[in-house]
């Protein structure tokens, strides 16, 4: 027990210190540009999220799949963005995946 809370606090003083971004079990690769993750989604994020918002705006935000969905949802209806649904898909589980309401925000 006392070496899984060691681990976990290392882990999270590790990530705020030297890449500001949150700590997972597998080892995240991360674009030196624009701080968001590189997963599967990530170039299609990029192509269409960051055309209107900073990657610091998309790193700060967290949010659950439905929340994702609401904000993208919301933004489409003011004429931005239509994704076909497989487009959606990729973009909400990228972020829903990366960037989840219960990850560490960290503001840089």
């Amino acid at each position: 027990m006392k070496f899984h809370l060691l681990l976990m606090l290392t882990c999270a003083f590790t990530s705020l210190v030297t890449s500001y971004q949150p700590c997972f079990a597998g080892q995240q690769h991360v674009d030196p540009q624009t701080g968001l993750v590189i997963a599967d989604g990530y170039k299609i994020v990029t192509a269409y999220c960051i055309g209107c918002h900073t990657a610091k705006t998309i790193r700060e935000h967290r949010a659950t799949l439905d929340g994702w969905k609401t904000i993208i949802r919301k933004m489409q209806k003011t004429g931005r963005w239509q994704f076909d649904s497989h487009t959606e898909k990729m973009v909400l589980d990228y972020l829903s995946e990366n960037y989840p309401l219960n990850s560490l925000r960290v503001h840089d």
